[in-house]
């Protein structure tokens, strides 16, 4: 609202400069107050409503070469060591984790990055339609009022022209389709003169519909009435009315003086006018000012006047379009630009497009898991890896997609950056001998070395001690900037392992422990029957800027992060209720367009809702061409995307791949959302019925091979609001995990927009 306040300020005080402007040209003056009004009106809504969609930035992206980081894996294959059974009690491991979850530790993180002054947001909304009410009960009782009086008004004709005659009321205009003279009954009997000057007036208004451009004016104002940049326009709109139609009634030869002269008898007489009304007569102020225009003479034009006049109204016009409009509250909890460069760095991180990872920084802290279960995906791969010679256990697929998704994030460390690995499992220790506690030199021999480590060097063994590796990254001074968690699950080291309570625990104790102030990047690798893991990662991620990122499977192909770039066509199923659509809007936008841009050579995409309703009808169960011409097109058509939603992204799955499969097409399916429907009971208590119901679709019935990728990205809108739909939305992650591993995707996790 303050915002709107000082846009209509400052397009009020343009408008003032380029009144002086016209009047020395003798121009109209009414059109300037009534751009002006709209424009105060329109531009803050324009600008809150797609302020950081960033369309500009959205073709960018569109045009932008793939990521930097190399993102591609082949496709249609199944991938090796698929989930195949979820935890038995689902709703059990969810509901100890929300029991256990610090809620008031997490609304003090979210507290302390939300202005206080946003707790006013909902009493001013009220306000806001309360008063937007109740300038049109005012507005609609005045001009009801008006007509029942007019009702008893006689009609007269008078030098001409047929009017209304009221006791005390006019000369006035009133009316929008059907506009009437009203003059009152003293007129009548006045001068002749004074009576022809007086319905000229009121003539002139109804011939340039003043009366229409007033209506439109006052509603306008009743959209925003508690704004008083408004109320002064509105005002100044009035008069330039009148001085407008002044200098039209003068034109058509009435003597200036003349015309003073009866403006001055009659507002000796003037009664109250409605503001519904078109009036001869303004108050004495302003009539004042009326007459002092009329008598003066025609102005000498002063080009310099003008030159800098102009000048100072664009001046004012690039600041008004210039101030960047309040945060809608969708950042709420993303550092804000002095807390970002509070961090310690002298190198600016960045985002990574697609997989949302923040790369670069001076000091560069990589924790890697190295415990036994980061040989297995679930409990029977496991078992038929640990008991094998330790060179047969680096070979497990697990432990290799560990190796190569490393080594990819080593080709990130900037040249002249410091950086660190640590290894835990039960304990923590380095991977660069000797270097323990201290920060080493990025060069390729280095980073080399230590990837050989890794790979050929190092036994998954024991239990997962993250505390462990948080305590040994704090030891690091200076304190690091980014940090890096490869991991797959909850920590297990002095937790037992059959009590989820105990691990969530012991979870919660160890975040506290990470690095301040530099955000976590977790990849989450495949990890069957744990779906507590992807909301637990999910809070450690929003409290630093981080992200949860769970690679796709590792099939073989040399797929670095998972993200399917061979992929030939594109299906986005895009959850738009309510609450995506006004907080999560501008992420999906961006993600989308990063999206296309990581896949260059596709040749089709098509974008449905989470209920199988197309984007494009005119492309209903077809492929949209991936033109750059078609690109442009449906990320226009995204931003003002308005379908119904139930938050089910299953049914618009299952659709999309019914609809849109074949044989000869590899295909990738990204489904974005924040929450899945409670009424559908599939997040917190049933999640087999989902997974096998899409599952069931998504194989071909003779060899059972997977048709589509399937890759989710959730977003933080119910998550970071929590309360009562906490088990919801941590049903939500856990699913879209559960749902990206069985079929050959990967998950992000966002944990800011």
């Amino acid at each position: 609202m303050l915002y709107a306040v000082a846009i209509g300020a400052l397009l009020g005080a343009v408008a003032l400069v380029t009144e002086r402007i016209f009047a020395q040209l003798g121009w109209p003056r009414r059109g300037v107050w009534a751009l002006s009004l709209t424009a105060s009106l329109a531009l803050p809504a324009y600008a809150l409503l797609t302020y950081g969609d960033s369309r500009p930035g959205l073709e960018a992206a569109a045009s932008a070469p793939p990521a930097s980081l190399e993102i591609v894996a082949a496709t249609g294959a199944d991938a090796s060591g698929s989930s195949e059974a979820i935890s038995a009690d689902w709703r059990g491991d969810l509901a100890a984790w929300a029991e256990q979850f610090d809620l008031a530790g997490w609304r003090n993180a979210r507290s302390s990055a939300w202005p206080a002054w946003r707790k006013l947001d909902k009493p001013l909304a009220f306000l806001w339609v309360a008063s937007t009410a109740a300038m049109l009960v005012i507005c609609g009782t005045a001009w009801l009022g008006l007509r029942r009086a007019a009702r008893r008004w006689p009609t007269v004709e008078v030098d001409g022209a047929r009017v209304l005659v009221s006791e005390q009321l006019g000369p006035a205009v009133f009316g929008l389709l059907r506009p009437r003279v009203v003059v009152p009954r003293w007129l009548l009997e006045a001068p002749e003169q004074m009576r022809v000057i007086a319905l000229r007036h009121e003539r002139e208004h109804v011939a340039a519909r003043d009366h229409a451009l007033l209506a439109v004016a006052l509603l306008l104002m009743a959209l925003a009435p508690w704004n008083p940049a408004l109320w002064w326009q509105l005002r100044r709109l009035r008069f330039a009315i009148e001085i407008d139609c002044d200098a039209r009634v003068t034109r058509r030869g009435i003597d200036p003086i003349a015309y003073a002269d009866v403006l001055l008898a009659i507002g000796r007489r003037h009664a109250a006018t409605p503001f519904a009304a078109i009036a001869l007569t303004e108050p004495k102020s302003q009539l004042e000012r009326r007459i002092q225009v009329l008598i003066r003479s025609v102005p000498k034009i002063r080009p310099l006047t003008i030159a800098l006049s102009s000048s100072l109204a664009t001046a004012l016009l690039v600041a008004a379009c210039a101030i960047a409009p309040p945060d809608n509250g969708a950042n709420a909890g993303r550092p804000d630009a002095a807390q970002v460069a509070a961090r310690p760095t002298s190198v600016a991180l960045q985002r990574q497009p697609v997989t949302d990872l923040r790369l670069g920084g001076q000091r560069i802290v990589f924790l890697v898991d190295v415990s036994a279960g980061m040989i297995g995906r679930s409990a029977a791969e496991l078992d038929r890896w640990q008991d094998l010679p330790a060179a047969e256990q680096r070979a497990a697929p697990k432990w290799r997609q560990l190796v190569t998704i490393f080594e990819r994030l080593t080709e990130q460390v900037p040249v002249g950056a410091r950086f660190q690995v640590i290894a835990f499992d039960d304990t923590a220790r380095s991977l660069i001998t000797g270097t323990d506690g201290a920060w080493v030199s990025a060069t390729d021999d280095v980073l080399d070395r230590v990837v050989e480590t890794l790979r050929d060097e190092i036994v998954p063994v024991g239990p997962s001690n993250l505390a462990a590796a948080f305590t040994a990254a704090r030891a690091l001074e200076p304190a690091p900037d980014n940090v890096f968690l490869l991991t797959d699950g909850l920590p297990t080291a002095a937790a037992t392992a059959d009590d989820p309570s105990e691990r969530i625990r012991l979870f919660n104790e160890t975040i506290a422990g990470a690095p301040a102030d530099a955000p976590v990047n977790v990849i989450l690798l495949p990890k069957e029957g744990e779906p507590v893991a992807a909301p637990a990662f999910w809070t450690l991620a929003f409290r630093t800027d981080g992200v949860v990122f769970a690679p796709a499977q590792d099939d073989g192909a040399g797929g670095a992060l998972g993200i399917p770039a061979g992929s030939d066509h594109l299906i986005f199923v895009v959850d738009t209720s309510g609450s995506m659509k006004y907080y999560g809007w501008r992420a999906v936008q961006r993600h989308v367009a990063e999206t296309l841009a990581a896949h260059p050579n596709a040749l089709g995409v098509q974008f449905v809702t989470d209920e199988g309703a197309y984007l494009l009808e005119s492309y209903r169960d077809a492929w949209i061409p991936n033109t750059a011409e078609a690109r442009s097109a449906v990320l226009e058509a995204l931003v003002d995307w308005h379908s119904f939603s139930n938050s089910d992204s299953r049914e618009g799955i299952v659709a999309a791949i019914e609809a849109l499969y074949a044989p000869d097409k590899r295909i990738a399916v990204y489904v974005y959302g924040d929450d899945q429907s409670v009424s559908s009971d599939v997040a917190l208590r049933a999640p087999v019925d989902m997974l096998e119901a899409i599952e069931r679709v998504n194989r071909v019935a003779t060899t059972g091979a997977r048709k589509v990728r399937i890759n989710a990205v959730a977003l933080p809108v119910i998550f970071q609001m929590t309360g009562g739909e906490l088990l919801s939305a941590a049903g939500y992650s856990a699913l879209m995990r559960e749902l990206a591993q069985r079929n050959g995707g990967s998950f992000i996790a966002l944990a800011s927009f």
